[in-house]
């Protein structure tokens, strides 16, 4: 009980409707239909809409291959937004 309590809560703090818009941003770009990512992710085309309106989230066992099919990295998709990456100059001293 206490683990989904801790899920829920952990979906609450993501911005299903910005991943959900970022999710729909990949699909478009990789060139694939709401059908054609459902069936690479074994999931109905009814789910991609909900994530995409912002509606719910992937399944967590999802992600690695959603990242996969979209080209974009777990972090990414949590952020609902690309992420530049850092070169190892911009890091200070206290990041380390």
């Amino acid at each position: 009980m206490l683990v989904i309590k801790q899920q829920r809560s952990v979906m609450q703090a993501l911005d299903q409707e910005k991943i959900g818009r970022f999710i729909a941003s990949k699909r478009h770009a990789a060139g694939l239909s709401q059908i054609a990512l459902a069936e690479k992710l074994g999931v109905s085309n009814r789910a991609i809409s909900k994530w995409e309106c912002g509606v719910g989230l992937p399944d967590v066992s999802l992600w690695l291959l959603l990242c996969q099919t979209l080209d974009i990295t777990a972090d990414e998709l949590l952020h609902g937004e690309s992420v530049i990456p850092r070169s190892t100059a911009d890091i200070t001293d206290e990041e380390v």
